[in-house]
C-alpha cells in the first residue's frame, strides 16, 4: 500500500496524472481501426477528384468523413457504380475491384464476404436492391475493420441502412 501511495505522490509531482486523459485517448486511437476513426468503414482511398458528400479530408491516404452515414454512402455508391458502369455483378468480380490482389488477400476476402452474405461468390447479385447492398457492405466493413473486442461489428445494421438511404 505504501508503494502505491508513493507512486501516486510521484505521479502528482511530475504531472503524470494530468496526462492520463491524453494517454487514454492515444490508447483508444491505437485500438480503433483507421476506417472507424475516419468514419470510412470501407477504407476508401482519398482521391482529390472524388469530392464525396460529407468528406472532410484524409488520413494516411484514406478519405475521412464527417459521420459514419456519409462513409457508408460513399462505399455504397462505389459498389453500385462498379455494377452499373463496369458490369461487375458477382461478389468475386466486385471484391476483385474493391480489394485488388496487389493490396489484399483477395481470395480470402471474397470467401469471407460470400460466407457472411450466405451467397455464392460466382453468382450474380443485384446491388440495386438495398438489402443486397447492405449485406455486402456489412461484410466489407467487417473484413476491413475486424470486430470490436466484444465481438460485435463496428458498424451496426441501422448505421448501414442510414448510409444507404442517402444514396
Amino acid at each position: 500500500m505504501l508503494i502505491l501511495l508513493g507512486a501516486v505522490v510521484l505521479a502528482a509531482k511530475t504531472g503524470a496524472l494530468k496526462r492520463i486523459p491524453e494517454t487514454l485517448k492515444t490508447v483508444k486511437k491505437m485500438l480503433t481501426p483507421l476506417g472507424i476513426r475516419n468514419n470510412n468503414p470501407g477504407n476508401i482511398r482519398f482521391n482529390v477528384a472524388n469530392n464525396w458528400i460529407g468528406q472532410t479530408g484524409e488520413e494516411s491516404g484514406y478519405a475521412k468523413f464527417s459521420d459514419v452515414a456519409h462513409g457508408v454512402r460513399a462505399a455504397g455508391k462505389l459498389l453500385r457504380n462498379y455494377q452499373d458502369r463496369y458490369g461487375l455483378d458477382t461478389i468475386s468480380a466486385l471484391i476483385q475491384r474493391w480489394a485488388p490482389q496487389s493490396e489484399n488477400p483477395t481470395a480470402e476476402y471474397i470467401a469471407n464476404i460470400a460466407r457472411w452474405m450466405g451467397a455464392r461468390a460466382d453468382l450474380p447479385i443485384n446491388l440495386g436492391h438495398d438489402a443486397a447492398l447492405e449485406s455486402m457492405l456489412a461484410g466489407i466493413f467487417r473484413q476491413e475493420n475486424g470486430t470490436q473486442p466484444n465481438g460485435h461489428d463496428w458498424i451496426s445494421g441501422e448505421e448501414i441502412r442510414k448510409g444507404v438511404a442517402l444514396i
